[in-house]
């Protein structure tokens, strides 16, 4: 693993989402896939952050509660 860099280790068909896609989409991509996180991407494919599983369960579970 010494002298691993992260690019021996990356994938390089990261899962992603726009970032105008609705929550519960972005719930279902989670689920459908298999992962535990999605890039948000801006239109011309620049990357913006990560949405993760649990922040998806955070807003749900915060707007259930009003």
């Amino acid at each position: 693993m010494l002298g691993t860099t992260v690019k021996d280790l990356m994938r390089r068909d990261a899962h992603s989402c726009s970032l105008e896609l609705g929550l519960p989409r972005a719930a279902s991509l989670l689920h459908d896939r298999g992962t535990q996180r999605l890039l948000v991407l801006e239109g011309n494919g620049k990357p913006l952050g990560v949405i993760t599983r649990g922040d998806v369960v955070s807003a749900l579970a915060s707007n259930q509660e009003g």
